[in-house]
């Protein structure tokens, strides 16, 4: 059996997913606290009201008269009747206690409505068995006292080109044909290639034990000449993943840079493994035979620079995840952590250390927010009780659905203070920005590396002394306009990360931590015709 849509369901995602089913139900149409409609509705945050279009079904049109019959309508039309006996008794008394409560019917059946979509058996075609059971929440650990260190692993999607990110600039070493590595670049590269006139050339570094004894980052790139320059960040190119040994002779033992003293940034590292010994040359027409890893698969490199097993020895986990578990077994107190969706980077074995979080990009979803007059449903205490524990005969896509809810709505609750601002309420800034892609771009790197910040500026709060964060920056995967489109996404990178990197000195905390960019694979050097 496979759930594919269980592969990106996380705690923030189910908070979002909640969030605006109940304010569908209660407000229609608007934007109502993680609503789905138009912003100009957000002022009529009452239940009933119609704003842009409403759920205005009653089952009392049909003949249900009763609180039974209107709430087995409601589950058979929500839950195709699989709803159990005790979830929907639960519903019927807080159906007649929001009547009590001196509220209307509609209200009443909004309140009926709102708990049922709760459920995992209206999200998934499971059948659950309630062992009456809420799930345990997390308990805060136990401080070490002991140094705190992070790995932060960032993924450039889609296979970023990575020949206009660092280029030969001054070399004196030549091929047989008399060429320098820059006569190549320039001549392999074509129309893509850095032009001295346009001030490509400019961001220079220089280089030991290399053909060229220096280097053009792209200009985009300031903080990282700063960095290079500064002896905080090293290159790595020709670094991959295969499953069967390959002609490259790269070997890159990932482990060295987790468990070291960590002093540097580690940039453009798109995957580790050791390659033990020469077979056939591999190619693009042969590889197939050579190697089960997709090598041109953009989500199937994208798996493998989480997981760093390329021969399936642990399957189900990833380099961060396993690393948390051997640092769990010595003592550490780690955490895992995901920005905005789930990784296979950050899951180590099942029960053998602390379970990863999922954290969204600008901070936390509180499930269920809600104007005062709405306060007497406690419907957090009733979601708890109708995604509780279950029976070993219940399915396992609803027992996802309720872990993962549940683990949400904990996680957003212990990470409000963290993340949010006291004084404006908000979790990540967005000022200054406006509607436009590039701002966009912007917003995302600003959200991202703020939150990773934040987090580890709160480390003592959440009593770790080693953390791995893992997540996804910008756009990469560029078929045309290819200069601009990177222009556009280094030009993102480099601000998000220049201000993560003043962060980090201001914090105190430069020194212990390590970042390592990658992306999918390399591209070609030549242009496509």
């Amino acid at each position: 059996m496979r759930s594919p849509e269980a592969g990106v369901l996380s705690g923030p995602r189910s908070i979002q997913i909640m969030n605006a089913l109940i304010s569908f139900l209660k407000y229609g149409v608007a934007s109502c606290y993680g609503g789905i409609g138009d912003r100009q509705h957000q002022n009529n945050c009452i239940v009933g009201r119609k704003n842009g279009g409403r759920a205005s079904y009653d089952p009392t049109n049909s003949g249900s008269v009763t609180t039974t019959d209107i709430i087995d309508n409601f589950a058979t039309l929500l839950t195709s009747g699989r709803l159990e006996k005790n979830k929907r008794e639960m519903i019927k008394e807080e159906y007649e206690n929001t009547i009590a409560r001196g509220k209307n019917k509609r209200e009443a059946r909004v309140n009926a409505q709102q708990l049922i979509v709760t459920t995992p058996e209206f999200h998934t075609s499971s059948i659950g068995h309630a062992t009456g059971q809420t799930r345990a929440t997390p308990g805060i650990p136990q401080a070490t006292n002991i140094p705190y260190k992070a790995v932060i692993l960032v993924v450039l999607r889609g296979g970023y080109d990575s020949f206009n990110v660092l280029v030969p600039k001054s070399c004196k070493t030549m091929n047989q044909d008399g060429k320098t590595v820059r006569d190549q670049y320039l001549e392999q590269r074509g129309s893509l290639a850095f032009e001295e006139r346009a001030g490509e050339f400019d961001l220079i570094i220089n280089a030991t034990g290399q053909p060229c004894h220096q280097f053009s980052v792209h200009d985009e790139l300031k903080i990282v000449k700063k960095l290079y320059d500064a002896n905080d960040l090293a290159f790595f190119a020709n670094a991959g993943i295969i499953n069967n040994p390959g002609v490259s002779e790269c070997s890159i033992p990932f482990k060295h840079y987790i468990f070291g003293r960590v002093q540097r940034y580690k940039l453009e590292l798109t995957n580790v493994f050791k390659l033990p010994r020469k077979i056939s040359q591999m190619t693009k027409s042969n590889y197939h035979g050579l190697t089960r890893s997709q090598l041109f698969s953009h989500n199937g490199m994208q798996h493998e620079i989480a997981k760093v097993d390329p021969y399936d020895k642990i399957v189900g986990t990833g380099i961060m995840g396993r690393a948390k578990d051997v640092l769990w077994e010595n003592g550490h107190v780690v955490n895992t952590i995901s920005i905005d969706n789930p990784s296979i980077a950050v899951e180590g074995i099942n029960g053998k250390s602390r379970p990863s979080s999922v954290v969204g990009r600008s901070g936390t979803s509180t499930f269920a927010m809600r104007p005062d007059n709405e306060a007497d449903f406690d419907i957090e205490k009733h979601a708890r009780k109708l995604n509780g524990l279950v029976d070993e005969f219940s399915g396992i896509y609803g027992d996802t659905w309720s872990q993962q809810f549940i683990t949400g709505i904990d996680e957003a609750e212990g990470s409000q203070s963290i993340l949010v601002d006291p004084e404006s309420g908000e979790s990540a800034s967005t000022n200054n920005y406006d509607n436009s892609d590039m701002d966009k771009l912007k917003i995302e790197h600003s959200q991202k590396w703020s939150t990773i910040s934040k987090l580890i500026q709160k480390r003592d709060v959440r009593k770790v002394d080693r953390d791995f964060f893992f997540t996804e920056l910008g756009k990469w995967d560029h078929h045309n306009q290819m200069k601009a489109a990177l222009r556009e996404q280094l030009h993102a990178l480099n601000d998000g990360l220049d201000t993560f990197v003043k962060e980090a000195k201001s914090g105190g905390f430069w020194d212990n931590v390590t970042l390592v960019i990658a992306s999918d694979f390399g591209r070609t050097l030549t242009p496509n015709r």
